[in-house]
């Protein structure tokens, strides 16, 4: 088994809940509870029919895995499940899993797991560990560059992680319109080489994954060798949402959103701030969001919180380097059109943009502008800020 599977990549199952599956499932397991098999007994206990098992569905999660999401070579570690609807003969499950988390140095899988009927009925929620030995015959060396040579000039360096996001490349591309020779950072490298090729000015693409300290560590040395030291560096990475109301959470899904928030910016930061301590000067912008002001929204718990410790751990960088030559902000974007916020309605953005005095959401163009003033020299008495970006929204 090879590369891990990218987050937020995701596959579907169907699965037609019939009598025979009932039968073929009770005979394997030996539930024979009426509940699944007599109409009038799980009628009178206030279903509308006879129920299937749940784990007669929720049991292809294994196909899901073994198969698909990562595929053969997996192995099933551990699983939760929270049963929410009955399903019903004659009901279609669709059964998802997306991955949300995964670890290069135990080669483990974290996937959020959903079953919904046909009609859109949320049966079950969970999560699935998955563990990906790797073949003894694969190549053990971990390329983190896709060019060597090294790029001189007269312009400022940024690196930007996350480059290949909707944020992250906006702001590629603006500070290559601004002369910075430009260090691309994410774990896509076919995706980094793609935009490295639609910068005005000179880049380099670093194949890495910010939740392991050991990857980072070595892009960060590989892009200082091809660019030299840098001016600016900016986390712009984020894990797939996953909105799940406060009482269905558990402590993967803070994990998976403080890895790569809070562990994956001090894994940045100590790869990069030591050298641009012994240089004298830097910044370090991490973009976070309004929902971490005034209350959060509901379902993005492990979000917030996440964003809101690394908001956290940039004021002390700001505080305790200020005094040599390090400055460090935030720059919180209010709601954005992008891959990240698919899942929220049409009449959620309309509100959002209501509740700004400009009637409109923002653009990832003008988070870059923001990004891209407070971390150059133009913003030099600037540091340990929070700048929000909401059209006014969030005045006082």
């Amino acid at each position: 088994m090879g590369a891990l599977p990218e987050i937020g990549r995701s596959h579907e199952l169907h699965i037609e809940i019939t009598a025979d599956l009932l039968t073929r499932f009770a005979d394997y397991s030996g539930d024979v509870n009426p509940m699944h098999f007599d109409d009038a007994y799980a009628k009178a206990r206030g279903l509308k029919a006879r129920a299937a098992h749940g784990l007669s569905y929720a049991s292809f999660v294994s196909t899901l895995i073994g198969m698909h999401l990562p595929g053969p070579g997996a192995l099933w570690s551990h699983q939760t499940l929270r049963f929410i609807a009955p399903a019903y003969v004659g009901d279609i499950v669709i059964l998802r899993g997306e991955v949300t988390r995964a670890s290069s140095s135990n080669r483990s899988v974290n996937i959020a797991i959903s079953a919904v009927t046909a009609e859109g009925t949320l049966l079950l929620q969970g999560d699935a560990g998955v563990l990906m030995p790797k073949d003894k015959a694969e190549s053990t060396a971990n390329p983190v560059q896709t060019q060597t040579e090294t790029i001189s000039g007269e312009g400022p360096v940024a690196f930007i992680f996350g480059a290949t996001g909707a944020v992250g490349s906006a702001t590629a591309a603006l500070f290559s319109r601004q002369g910075y020779r430009i260090g691309l950072f994410g774990r896509r490298g076919q995706s980094l080489e793609q935009l490295a090729t639609e910068l005005a000015s000179p880049s380099a693409t670093f194949v890495c994954d910010v939740v392991q300290q050991e990857s980072v560590a070595k892009a960060v040395h590989a892009a200082i060798g091809v660019l030299g030291v840098p001016d600016s560096v900016v986390h712009a990475i984020s894990a797939p949402l996953g909105p799940r109301p406060i009482l269905d959470l558990t402590a993967d899904d803070f994990h998976s959103h403080g890895a790569v928030q809070l562990g994956g910016l001090i894994n940045i930061g100590s790869a990069c701030l030591p050298e641009m301590v012994r240089r004298g000067a830097g910044s370090l912008t991490f973009v976070g969001t309004v929902a971490t002001h005034g209350a959060p929204p509901s379902g993005l718990a492990a979000y917030t919180a996440a964003k809101a410790a690394a908001a956290s751990y940039i004021r002390s960088v700001a505080q305790e380097l200020g005094p040599q030559g390090i400055r460090a902000n935030i720059v919180s974007p209010d709601l954005l059109e992008t891959d990240l916020t698919n899942h929220i309605s049409d009449r959620s953005r309309k509100l959002v943009a209501a509740r700004s005095p400009l009637r409109r959401l923002a653009n990832v163009e003008e988070v870059a502008e923001v990004i891209r003033f407070v971390a150059s020299t133009q913003a030099s008495y600037v540091s340990g800020q929070d700048m929000r970006v909401d059209g006014g929204a969030g005045m006082n």
